[in-house]
């Protein structure tokens, strides 16, 4: 071995002469890290070594793991070497990354290899996590609402109800709220919100349920009136709670149970007296309200009103002094009516009869249309005068034509015309008898009168059933099938 040395020194005695390793005076110089990297953005470290023979080869470790390839860059100058590390996108996961700049030498037994480090400082925006993000008490105890907040820098915890923009009452540690005594008012959305400097602001959400026990709205009267008769009666138990509450009714004093609301189809007498309002739930102790239900008879109004609404629309209460309105009162009715005198066209619209008692009230509309007469009898008198007058000219008319004898002449000498008798009847059998005309110089004018007729008179009246008088013809005698008739004079 001592010859093979001899050798090499020899060989290379007249080229150059040959020094011993010289190791690198100190630990590399790092620039870059001093300002932390923001997350997003890209991040340039420098590693300068100088000093040593020969010149160290510098290599850039993340832990015990080496950066190559497109990562680094590698430049010598004047006996230094710098090597250049390039992140081209910091993420959150880079935050506190180890990284180490090592210069070594090709005489690893003869020189130490030197080392620099760093710790890699990447800011982010914040990040929110929710572990619980349902959060159920009972109302009374204390509640705590956790969010769990990732972010560099350290970011402030703020807590907000988005339906309550006034500030929070409760103990806040950072990522903790505390609310003591809880009530049912406190149950709700929360929301954490952590704000570090970066965008964005991030936000998270805790649900509250305050669990309570059944509350029964005290607006429900302990006394409520039923009309006797009433076809539909009910009553409605308003009942809150969580969990979610179930109500029922009973008779007091009984197991009857009904839903709710309690409904009666028909109210009777016998439905009268007290009934609860229960609600229950879930491990809490059930509640209870008593109502009484009186049952009473429809009392009548105190009085009835009169209202006039106009063509237009216009409504006026009407009294006794335009009007005259008559309100009496029998047993269990009660009757108003109005009387209007001298009614004209102004009083058309509608009259509204309005009358209210303890159960509600009750309307009804009555339209009066009132027509103007004038035209009407101006009509009916015209009328009327123009058939007097027609009437009139007629009369002097046929007057003047009876006195010129253009009328009625020609008449009377058709009816005096004897050229062509008429047969004369035969003579009552009675004339036979006496020879003579009983009846009288009366009776031979009243032939003189017929023309030359001559007609049969009726036989003396002598003591004689009724249905013997009259004519002797058997088909003019009364017919007894006829329905009665009165006699008196009317």
């Amino acid at each position: 071995m001592f010859s093979y040395l001899n050798v090499c020194m020899l060989s290379v005695a007249g080229l150059f002469t040959l020094l011993p390793p010289v190791p690198v005076p100190q630990p590399p110089t790092l620039r870059g890290a001093e300002v932390p990297g923001k997350a997003g953005q890209q991040l340039e470290l420098s590693c300068t070594s100088s000093g040593g023979h020969p010149p160290p080869q510098l290599t850039w470790y993340n832990g015990t793991e080496a950066f190559t390839g497109r990562h680094v860059n590698q430049q010598e100058r004047g006996g230094r070497v710098e090597l250049d590390l390039i992140l081209r996108r910091l993420t959150k996961w880079d935050n506190g990354m180890n990284l180490t700049c090592r210069a070594s030498q090709p005489f690893p037994e003869i020189t130490l290899s030197r080392d620099s480090w760093t710790v890699l400082q990447v800011h982010y925006p914040p990040s929110v996590s929710v572990t619980t993000p349902s959060v159920r008490v009972v109302e009374g105890v204390t509640a705590e609402l956790t969010c769990l907040v990732e972010s560099n820098p350290p970011a402030t915890i703020s807590w907000t109800r988005p339906s309550r923009p006034t500030s929070l009452i409760g103990n806040t540690e950072q990522n903790i709220f505390r609310i003591p005594r809880t009530s049912r008012q406190d149950a709700g959305i929360y929301q954490c919100t952590a704000d570090n400097g970066l965008q964005p602001v991030a936000v998270g959400t805790v649900t509250l349920e305050v669990m309570y026990p059944p509350f029964i709205n005290p607006s429900m009267d302990d006394k409520v009136t039923a009309l006797h008769d009433d076809d539909d009666f009910s009553l409605n138990c308003l009942v809150e709670g969580n969990p979610k509450p179930k109500v029922t009714w009973r008779r007091k004093g009984t197991k009857l149970y009904w839903k709710n609301p309690l409904r009666f189809n028909r109210v009777r007498y016998d439905v009268e007296g007290t009934y609860q309002c229960v609600g229950t739930s879930d491990g809490f102790r059930q509640q209870t309200k008593d109502v009484f239900v009186d049952v009473v008879a429809d009392p009548l109004p105190s009085r009835i009103n009169w209202i006039w609404r106009n063509n237009y629309g216009l409504e006026t209460e009407l009294d006794n002094s335009d009007f005259r309105i008559v309100t009496t009162r029998r047993n269990q009715e009660m009757t108003s009516s109005l009387n209007i005198p001298n009614v004209a066209v102004k009083d058309s619209g509608s009259y509204i009869c309005e009358t209210t008692n303890m159960f509600g009230s009750a309307k009804r509309d009555m339209h009066l249309e009132v027509k103007d007469s004038t035209p009407n009898l101006v009509i009916i008198t015209s009328i009327a005068a123009g058939v007097v007058l027609v009437a009139t000219v007629a009369v002097i008319l046929i007057v003047i034509a009876k006195k010129k004898g253009w009328i009625c002449k020609h008449q009377l000498d058709d009816s005096f015309d004897l050229s062509a008798p008429r047969p004369m009847p035969p003579v009552p059998k009675y004339v036979y008898k006496t020879g003579t005309i009983d009846s009288g110089v009366e009776d031979l004018q009243e032939l003189q009168e017929m023309y030359g007729t001559l007609k049969p008179r009726p036989p003396p009246r002598i003591e004689k059933k009724w249905e013997a008088v009259g004519l002797s013809y058997s088909g003019l005698v009364h017919s007894t099938s006829l329905p009665p008739y009165s006699t008196e004079e009317e």
